[in-house]
């Protein structure tokens, strides 16, 4: 299933509380993190979702799982910065009737 954009301005305006169906995208890479059905209580929440968020898709793409079951760093801090202030995000206008403004 393909998300629609969302426009950061869309999770600070609007009805609230809310929940909906989203999921990080990093367009240049072309990963996509998993979908989380997420809650927002106020705009100001936002920012605390966002990097719940931004921590899943980190522990998925940028840690490498070793043979031994160890973890190590696929992305130093450069570049996770780098991709961080590319993410997008993506939501699922089936989860909810209106998507990032329904109540």
């Amino acid at each position: 299933m393909e998300g629609i954009l969302l426009l950061e301005e869309e999770m600070t305006q609007g009805v609230f509380p809310r929940k909906m169906k989203m999921r990080p995208v990093q367009v240049d890479y072309s990963l996509k993190g998993r979908w989380d059905v997420v809650s927002l209580d106020s705009p100001t929440s936002w920012a605390t979702v966002r990097e719940q968020v931004l921590a899943e898709f980190y522990q998925r793409f940028g840690l490498i799982k070793l043979g031994d079951g160890t973890k190590t760093i696929r992305w130093n801090e450069q570049t996770w910065r780098a991709v961080r202030d590319m993410m997008a995000f993506e939501y699922d206008p089936r989860y909810g009737a209106a998507g990032p403004s329904n109540g």
